[in-house]
């Protein structure tokens, strides 16, 4: 879970920037709408603000909420940023984009950006996947249901998950989670162990297809 009383103690001390994803990666964790109006309350108005929402799509609704409806109303600098290689699909294109409140931090990002940073077809491809909202409906519900269901898995099989709001789960695997995932890589399976200090049996996987997901499980279960 996310340590809010730190994060807010961190903030008083006036940074020149606030930069947080919101969910989190790896484990997928969120603020809450009350926690994040929380947060943004003790942010100096001198502090740049900048969340990173490359997951929000999958964590929209029940107590999550994009922080545009409360950096709307802050006169102060922020950034949201979002990326089309998730819910939308469009990885290989490297393209997302960023939402500036301010037209002068604006004026200013625009002078240090790379001339052609985003090619033509990227840019036609995410225009077309915004306006595909059905598409990108099914998408966000197939991997809401495959993740509750691996997240079942993995608990029947007395595994520690972290609850989620990405498409990716970060459970404990009671092992070295290195040799853990060299073991699934031998079936065919590819994950990301985690070798932070305190957290070398933690693994995270991404949520795929049913029959992705199936092929995971199964060469779960015979390193269990």
């Amino acid at each position: 879970s996310i340590n809010l009383d730190a994060l807010i103690e961190a903030v008083r001390e006036r940074p020149r920037m606030l930069l947080f994803s919101n969910p989190m990666n790896p484990a997928g964790s969120w603020l809450s709408g009350g926690d994040l109006s929380r947060l943004l309350d003790a942010v100096s108005d001198e502090t740049l603000i900048v969340v990173d929402e490359a997951y929000a799509e999958y964590a929209e609704g029940d107590d999550y909420v994009s922080s545009l409806p409360c950096l709307s109303k802050r006169d102060q600098p922020w950034i949201v940023l979002r990326t089309f290689s998730k819910a939308f699909g469009l990885a290989g294109l490297r393209i997302g984009f960023g939402i500036v409140g301010d037209p002068q931090l604006r004026a200013l990002l625009d002078r240090v950006r790379t001339p052609f940073n985003a090619n033509g077809v990227a840019q036609a491809a995410a225009l077309a996947a915004l306006a595909d909202e059905e598409h990108l409906a099914k998408v966000v519900a197939l991997a809401r249901t495959e993740r509750a269901r691996v997240e079942r898995f993995l608990a029947g099989k007395g595994l520690e998950v972290a609850p989620s709001r990405g498409n990716f789960l970060f459970f404990d695997c009671r092992q070295n989670a290195s040799t853990f995932v060299e073991g699934l890589l031998r079936n065919g399976v590819i994950v990301k162990p985690w070798k932070q200090a305190g957290f070398d049996t933690y693994v995270r996987v991404s949520i795929g297809s049913p029959s992705e997901n199936d092929h995971f499980m199964a060469a779960l279960s015979q390193l269990l």
